[in-house]
């Protein structure tokens, strides 16, 4: 409970205040999240108090007592003064202040940590191969959407064949409903002893079916959870993990003090992200004419900031990205490698080859 003291109530020199007048304006919860059982007031007769004090009295209640709440389940900084081995890669620490027992990653010296780059067109993809940017790489992720065409997949199974350290794994998009769906279960599954991937990327949880119905394609595969998925803690990685996914792609919305200390995370480290997915095709209507075979259009706002289109005209679906890219600074990336993040991703849609070469050899010396 919370008491909050205001001004001293005038005799009114008209009508004073009524119950029903205080009631409506005590009430008025606003943003915050409470709600009422019932409300007793004590008022004597003929006294009047601004509505503005009103209001301001119950603001400082609410806020008071939400802060009461916050302080509830407000985190206690314990002194941790016993260490329990617990195999090679955790340890057990006991709190003597707050009697929890808190189970954390240790970093091994010897971590197997990767870099992985995903290439968002078939176009930057074949510029940066025969530029050899792709044997630089751990993992190479190429969107599925790009093995839809007889050609392209062609050219991605004899760049596969020649990527002897690279590991190659198609990427599902965010949304695979309807041809989208077809095209993945006739390519990627009905002839998977041909393709032979290394692993696979999943975009979302309704993806999983893919492992209930096809279990043996992915043995001995490692299966990639992406951001799609909302990966905020390791509650979910446990799940996930349990599912048969082995590499955790968290979430870019969390800072780096958030991110679950656990085995087989990924982060990404530069590139942009996808904002929206829309069936709605802008260049249609703008054009007058389907010319979706191209990844170069984009939107620009009103300052000028660019945002590119990604599409699948299978469906007729776009994915719009970020305007700027994340970019994670030698400082994170300490941060990345302390909290036990296994892998380093890029993302690549417009980036000079250059760039790239850049980009890829900053993130190696963090591995």
């Amino acid at each position: 409970s919370v008491q909050v003291i205001g001004d001293i109530p005038a005799s009114a020199r008209t009508m004073g205040l009524t119950f029903e007048r205080v009631k409506d304006q005590i009430q008025k919860v606003g943003d915050f999240p409470f709600d009422f059982d019932g409300i007793l007031i004590d008022l004597d007769e003929n006294l009047f108090v601004p509505i503005s004090k009103i209001n301001e009295l119950r603001r400082n209640a609410y806020e008071e007592f939400a802060q009461k709440i916050v302080q509830r389940y407000k985190r206690k900084k314990g002194v941790y003064t016993d260490v329990h081995e617990r195999g090679t890669n955790s340890a057990e620490l006991i709190s003597n202040n707050i009697g929890e027992t808190l189970r954390v990653i240790n970093t091994p010296k010897n971590m197997n940590r990767d870099i992985s780059l995903y290439v968002f067109t078939i176009d930057k993809l074949k510029e940066l191969h025969e530029a050899g940017i792709t044997s630089k790489v751990d993992k190479l992720y190429v969107p599925i959407r790009n093995m839809f065409s007889k050609k392209d997949r062609e050219y991605i199974l004899k760049m596969k064949s020649e990527l002897h350290e690279t590991k190659v794994f198609p990427a599902m998009p965010n949304i695979t409903r309807g041809l989208t769906d077809t095209y993945i279960d006739k390519f990627l599954f009905q002839n998977h002893e041909l393709l032979d991937f290394d692993g696979y990327v999943f975009a979302n949880i309704g993806q999983l079916q893919h492992l209930a119905e096809h279990g043996s394609i992915f043995q001995g595969k490692q299966v990639v959870a992406d951001i799609g998925f909302n990966i905020f803690n390791s509650k979910t990685i446990d799940e996930l993990r349990d599912a048969g996914l082995s590499r955790f792609t968290v979430s870019p919305e969390l800072n780096f003090s958030e991110i679950p200390q656990v085995d087989g995370t990924e982060y990404i480290v530069y590139g942009k992200l996808p904002s929206m997915t829309t069936e709605y095709c802008p260049v249609r209507e703008c054009s007058g004419q389907g010319s979706c075979t191209k990844d170069d259009y984009y939107l620009k706002d009103s300052k000028g900031a660019e945002y590119p289109f990604i599409f699948n005209s299978i469906d007729c679906r776009s994915t719009i990205l970020s305007s700027n890219p994340i970019e994670i600074d030698d400082y994170g990336m300490r941060l990345l490698r302390d909290k036990g993040v296994c892998g380093y991703r890029i993302n690549v849609i417009q980036e000079s080859i250059s760039d790239v070469e850049r980009l890829i050899k900053f993130y190696k010396g963090f591995l």
